[in-house]
């Protein structure tokens, strides 16, 4: 009888210990916006990753260009840079990208020809997702609607690469969805 109390003791304090050690989705959104802000691209400075748990709804919203459900607002996911173009300095187009969790298929990694790494992350269509390119010379914004894919450009770190795909893999187990590891073919 006494064993089966140890046992059952030992037991308890493993799940228990897995449990408490399991990241939830609070801290995989903040270790997916550190590691992007680590190893992102100085050509596309500044650059930002935004959740729920970094950005005020009223900018989540001009970012998404449309009002948000609560349910909506806790499942964002916003990618975005600005980027210099053309021989002045000052221009600048803004671009940002803006989906839901929930609609997230399949993440995979693509090493480029400078090295550095994109990270795509399908999707299926069931959700609102949207792409903004603002022009900050011609104030003029262009907007597509439905994105098959988000793209987020880090550098030529492929252990970190890695591990934003496998966090944002996670991100989607927390949310109920299975997202597949495309880099499995």
């Amino acid at each position: 009888m006494e064993s089966k109390i140890k046992t059952l003791i030992v037991l308890i304090s493993l799940i228990t210990s897995t449990f408490t050690y399991s990241q939830n989705d609070k801290d995989t959104k903040e270790f997916i916006i550190e590691k992007y802000n680590e190893n992102f691209l100085e050509v596309y400075s500044p650059s930002f990753i935004f959740f729920s748990n970094n950005i005020l709804k009223v900018d989540a919203e001009s970012l998404t260009d449309r009002k948000l459900t609560t349910e909506e607002f806790e499942n964002i996911f916003i990618c975005g840079s600005d980027i210099e173009v053309g021989t002045r300095e000052s221009h600048i187009l803004s671009l940002s990208e803006s989906i839901d969790i929930r609609d997230i298929t399949k993440v995979s990694t693509t090493k480029q020809d400078d090295n550095n790494y994109l990270i795509s992350v399908y999707l299926s269509g069931k959700f609102p997702s949207v792409r903004l390119v603002q022009d900050n010379v011609t104030n003029k914004t262009k907007k597509k609607n439905y994105l098959d894919r988000m793209k987020i450009q880090i550098g030529s770190n492929k252990e970190v690469a890695i591990k934003l795909k496998k966090a944002i893999i996670h991100l989607g187990k927390l949310k109920g969805i299975t997202v597949k590891d495309g880099d499995l073919f």
